[in-house]
């Protein structure tokens, strides 16, 4: 009987890590699909050897980030100009030259070869990557997150849950796709532990925003969608009277004598008075029903005004 206890035992602790690598490789997918799709004159038995020429043809260029210089990387089977800028990822691709640049030199190992590829991937493939990641390997030793996100402000956050007898990983590189991080914390090397580190991060656009944290033990990801540009008509939907104002005052102008026209805008005025009065404060020193049938009436004005007028 004790004959199969080790076995069994083994399987228990082998079987969620084996079924977060396989899931690691399906999500691995997608990154190499985005590669070839973008990249129309790679191949199954090529790609490997030409992005490694992309890394020993690289150059170093000023990016004009205070975080350090940026990597200019010209890959050479189209030409395309790829960047990536900070000074952590120079000291990553200069280590990586060392290794690979120079004759009898190996293949560019697993590791190297997908790091390279999350910066030469367009953002909506590393978004959808960073996504398949993010759902499937999340319950990992080491996890990530974003959080605190306060306009284009933002915190990622990684810790370590310690298990099967290791405390910490450590940082082996880190990639950031729309947004900016700096200073840089997460340099190579860094020891990540149960007590976790915090990232600041600043959001440098409206598009999706994916952080790619590589260590001996592991990936950490964290994304962030693409974010939608409010126009007039959503701020005043959402209870802005003045965006329901110039909504009305734009659209006068154009209606000449179309009654349904000038319904509309009338429409719109309506709703900025009806939010203005929704915002305005209840008396000072009222009694308890005073207070509870001045909220009463300014939650009907928010609701009689909610429709679109645009529907009308």
């Amino acid at each position: 009987m004790r004959s199969m206890t080790v076995p069994v035992l083994l399987c228990v602790l082998l079987a969620p890590n084996l079924a977060k690598a396989q899931a690691a490789d399906r999500c691995g997918d997608i990154l190499k699909q985005g590669i070839f799709d973008q990249y129309r004159s790679l191949n199954q038995n090529n790609y490997s050897s030409r992005l490694k020429d992309a890394l020993c043809q690289s150059s170093s260029s000023s990016s004009g980030n205070s975080g350090g210089g940026g990597l200019s990387v010209g890959i050479p089977i189209e030409g395309v100009p790829i960047k990536f800028g900070g000074n952590y990822d120079e000291k990553h691709v200069n280590e990586m030259k060392q290794n690979y640049c120079h004759d009898g030199s190996s293949s560019l190992d697993n590791g190297d070869l997908r790091w390279i590829m999350q910066q030469v991937a367009s953002q909506a493939v590393v978004a959808a990557w960073s996504r398949c990641m993010h759902d499937t390997v999340r319950s990992s030793g080491l996890v990530g997150a974003i959080d605190n996100v306060n306009g284009s402000q933002f915190i990622f956050r990684a810790s370590w849950n310690a298990g099967y007898g290791v405390n910490e990983a450590v940082v082996s590189s880190f990639a950031v796709r729309g947004a900016t991080c700096d200073p840089v914390i997460l340099t190579t090397g860094t020891r990540i532990t149960t007590e976790g580190i915090a990232q600041p991060c600043t959001r440098s656009g409206n598009g999706p925003v994916s952080i790619i944290l590589n260590s001996n033990y592991g990936y950490a990801v964290g994304t962030l969608a693409e974010e939608k540009t409010k126009t007039t008509k959503d701020k005043c939907m959402e209870g802005s009277y003045t965006a329901c104002d110039s909504l009305s005052k734009a659209l006068r102008p154009t209606c000449g004598f179309d009654a349904a026209c000038i319904a509309r805008a009338q429409c719109w005025q309506d709703k900025s008075r009806a939010f203005t009065l929704a915002k305005q404060s209840c008396l000072a020193g009222i009694t308890a029903q005073q207070q509870q049938e001045c909220d009463q009436f300014h939650a009907s004005m928010v609701n009689s005004h909610s429709q679109d007028c645009d529907d009308n």
